[in-house]
């Protein structure tokens, strides 16, 4: 089995050859986007042979609208799936996904930020 096979029959509730592993960390700035993102996930996957392999998120969800009050969070409206925010996370989680076997888990939205 491979590591993705192990997690799956945990999921599903069977007995594994072993307990899968997943550690991570957030990767510093000069690896936070593009190729040098996509590199330090499968350096790091390569270097510890973890089995759950989580695609981190460098970005914060760009608010145009500064959250103050309860009532602000009514104001924010959604970021379009081809904003340059989406493309490139979505670029990132495409080039570490090609070719590899494991278990992943993604960050969805790692925080707000305002413009």
């Amino acid at each position: 089995m491979n590591s993705r096979e192990i997690v799956k029959e945990i999921i599903s509730g069977g007995k594994p050859e072993y307990i899968p592993s997943g550690f991570w960390h957030h990767f510093g700035p000069d690896k936070a986007h593009g190729a040098s993102a996509i590199k330090a996930h499968l350096d790091y996957l390569k270097e510890t042979r973890v089995d759950i392999l989580k695609i981190m998120n460098e970005d914060l969800y760009q608010l145009d609208t500064p959250i103050q009050k309860a009532s602000d969070w009514a104001k924010i409206k959604p970021m379009k799936l081809s904003s340059k925010f989406f493309r490139d996370e979505i670029d990132i989680v495409r080039g570490v996904l090609d070719g590899i076997d494991r278990a992943r888990i993604r960050t969805a939205i790692k925080a707000l930020g305002n413009k």
